[in-house]
């Protein structure tokens, strides 16, 4: 407490050198000692410390530069992760919303022959080039094990889904009389594949998110 009260630090140099028997100080010192004996040196000798300084500083630079051309590139890494990623999580999620939509016809009991015309007029080409997207889906390209497998599941359900329908429509088609309790056995089928397709795009979110967190964390390093 005696120190703090007589320290010179209420001025600003106090506050830059105080205490002034500091690690700080006592390397500041030696410093100084040091360019003083560099005075003696001859021109040549000068000439060569400026060099060698010289030197160093084309070092730092070089390394500064490669620094910032290592991060610039993780960066663009980055960026390009991250698009890539959000339009595979797209498609999953087009898939999924027209997956759910013909769950819900289904579910409300729409007639065969309803719901035929629904596929055929708008429903089944929408159905069909979402599906067709998400099969194309590199699964390689999707960076982790439960992107790939909830990706597969997906991919599964949808197709089973669809073909479910197509039966039904086939059935119907060829003037066949379709029992209502087989019916309802078919709907409930198309109504479970959905939720499990469902169930895996919540999944495939989550490890989206983890996908992309992990990569943000590695750049950061």
């Amino acid at each position: 407490m005696a120190i703090e009260k007589h320290c010179p630090c209420k001025r600003w140099l106090g506050k830059v050198f105080c205490p002034w028997p500091s690690v700080h100080n006592i390397l500041l010192l030696l410093a100084v000692l040091y360019l003083l004996s560099l005075a003696s040196l001859t021109a040549s000798e000068w000439a060569s410390w400026v060099q060698a300084i010289g030197s160093i500083g084309a070092i730092w630079g070089a390394l500064a530069l490669g620094r910032r051309q290592i991060k610039n590139q993780a960066s663009t890494k980055m960026d390009e992760l991250e698009a890539r990623s959000g339009a595979y999580l797209a498609v999953v999620e087009s898939a999924c919303k027209n997956s759910a939509r013909l769950s819900d016809l289904v579910s409300n009991g729409t007639a065969v022959s309803g719901l035929h015309m629904l596929w055929d007029y708008h429903l089944g080409e929408l159905f069909r080039t979402n599906l067709n997207m998400l099969k194309a889906i590199p699964a390689h390209e999707l960076g982790s094990y439960e992107l790939v497998v909830e990706h597969s599941v997906m991919v599964t359900k949808l197709m089973r889904m669809e073909a479910t329908l197509l039966n039904l429509f086939k059935l119907q088609e060829e003037h066949k009389r379709l029992q209502p309790r087989w019916i309802e056995f078919q709907y409930d089928e198309i109504v479970g594949d959905n939720e499990l397709a469902q169930e895996s795009l919540t999944r495939y979110k989550d490890a989206h998110m983890a996908k992309i967190e992990s990569a943000r964390s590695r750049s950061r390093v």
